[in-house]
């Protein structure tokens, strides 16, 4: 319906963000200007994957946000302001979130950053933290309708948090949920990626002491800005540092399976999983089928110092081509399987930036060769419908990078490379 498109507001006033270290929220106990729309809850549109999840007609809250770029929607009106509430605190969140937390060593978990759109424009961000783990946001509109759409920045090993609440004052009411912008155009896409897709240090220069939960954007990434391009639906399952088919190099041999999986979990580990954080969750492949899967792994697989989950022990070498591709190859398959229509779209990176401080060259060298080689062991093997976009490098300037790792810029010269291959394999992607 028209009130549900979104519009321009008319007016924003005033936006706040208030962050509680213990106790509930307003949205357990809701004040008074509060109640009556709290009393009927909104159901949200959910693009990404989510726990637990809806039916196709709109999620209902609580929401669980682990994965970057997964986004929730819900249109009103007739209300003077919008009260957005979240709970990261460990002990809302799944207890096999504590198998991440244990691995990290560290006081930041969970982290994470939340953008806010009013009707298509940005309107602010939302942090949670180990310290200050429920956030309260508030923003002052006009009466409206309006479209607010939630969309997590930060990856999953930082940390998640429940969407607990969206509440408006009396006198608002909640419509139905807006449609997705891939309910409009019909277009779905998957990534499967790591660090890079994910959009890992994009937001910070070289400058910056370490990329982290703060300076990523997931949205600036390669990937979420093709699906953006697009108006495609998309589910972005990334996680920095998990290779295709092994272990990366920091993550030590000598710990037991169940940490060097919490640490980076395998593609084809997290590719199965509703909540990222938890291993026991499962995702229904058959609810979300797209029409382009990108498969941008492999790249950690050839770290120096990585261990496959038969053989971690130490010296480890490059993997090798024949193993290597026939794993590449069970994993197309399963894929192909899981998204039986689906373009594959095998993504290679450029030399410019794997040699940028990720890998040396001659492990670069490889991983392109290797790439190579699995596509062809594709094609032999009769898997239809796979493609292999061997990313060119022009114009990449590593010399701004944080962590070496792509920049806002990066990513938005490496996308348009993909938008134009999809088009090249979709003509109606116009």
């Amino acid at each position: 319906m028209a009130a549900c498109r979104p519009r321009a507001a008319l007016l924003v006033l005033l936006a706040v963000c208030v962050a509680c270290a213990s106790g509930r929220l307003a949205a357990a106990r809701p004040d008074s200007d509060l109640a009556a729309a709290a009393a009927a809850g909104p159901l949200v549109r959910l693009v990404g994957r989510f726990f637990p999840g809806d039916n196709g007609a709109g999620g209902a809250l609580p929401q669980l946000f682990t994965w970057s770029g997964a986004s929730a929607s819900v249109a009103f009106e007739g209300a003077t302001s919008v009260t957005v509430s979240f709970d990261g605190r460990m002990s809302s969140l799944p207890k096999e979130h504590e198998q991440t937390r244990a691995v990290k060593k560290d006081s930041t978990f969970p982290w994470g950053f939340f953008q806010f759109e009013l009707d298509g424009v940005k309107v602010g961000v939302g942090e949670i933290t180990a310290s200050k783990p429920q956030l309260k946001w508030k923003l002052i509109v006009s009466p409206g309708p309006h479209v607010l759409t939630i969309t997590k920045l930060s990856e999953a090993r930082y940390g998640a948090a429940w969407l607990q609440s969206i509440a408006l004052p009396a006198g608002g009411r909640f419509l139905p949920p807006p449609p997705s912008p891939g309910m409009l155009s019909g277009r779905g896409m998957l990534f499967l990626g790591d660090s890079f897709t994910a959009g890992w240090g994009n937001t910070e220069g070289r400058s910056c002491k370490g990329a982290d939960a703060h300076n990523m954007n997931t949205l600036l990434a390669y990937s979420g800005l093709t699906a953006r391009h697009f108006n495609a639906d998309a589910q972005i399952l990334a996680w920095s540092g998990t290779g295709l088919l092994t272990y990366a190099k920091r993550y030590q041999t000598s710990w037991p399976q169940w940490k060097v999986e919490a640490a980076a979990p395998l593609g084809t580990q997290f590719l199965l999983r509703a909540d990222a954080l938890s291993p026991s969750s499962r995702y229904n492949l058959a609810a979300f089928q797209p029409q382009v899967v990108v498969l941008a792994m492999g790249t950690n697989d050839f770290l120096e110092k990585a261990g496959t989950r038969n053989n971690r022990a130490p010296p480890y070498g490059l993997p090798n081509l024949k193993a290597w591709t026939d794993g590449y190859l069970a994993v197309a398959r399963e894929l192909r399987r899981a998204y039986p229509s689906a373009a594959i779209i095998n993504l290679v990176w450029p030399l410019e930036q794997l040699t940028a401080g990720v890998l040396t060259r001659e492990q670069a060298t490889k991983y392109q060769q290797w790439m190579a080689a699995a596509f062809a062991r594709l094609q032999f093997a009769g898997v239809g419908n796979v493609h292999l976009l061997q990313l060119s490098g022009a114009g990449l300037d590593s010399r701004s990078w944080c962590g070496a790792h792509p920049d806002v810029a990066a990513h938005a010269l490496l996308a348009p490379q993909l938008e134009s291959f999809v088009r090249g394999i979709l003509p109606s992607w116009k």
